[in-house]
């Protein structure tokens, strides 16, 4: 297996009604970032940009 497919899925690209969805759980429901992001597994430092 290459270097490349290995790390094939560690960029995973979001749809924008998704990385919506997950802004709204932090600022209209309350929701930590940190919660949030480990649900959707996702990175808390992306998140924190879109908040």
């Amino acid at each position: 297996m290459a270097m490349s497919e290995m790390f094939m899925n560690c960029n995973p690209q979001y749809t924008d009604e998704f990385k919506s969805e997950a802004v709204k759980q932090v600022v209209e429901r309350g929701f930590t970032v940190v919660d949030v992001a480990t649900r959707v597994r996702g990175p808390n430092r992306t998140l924190y940009g879109r908040v």
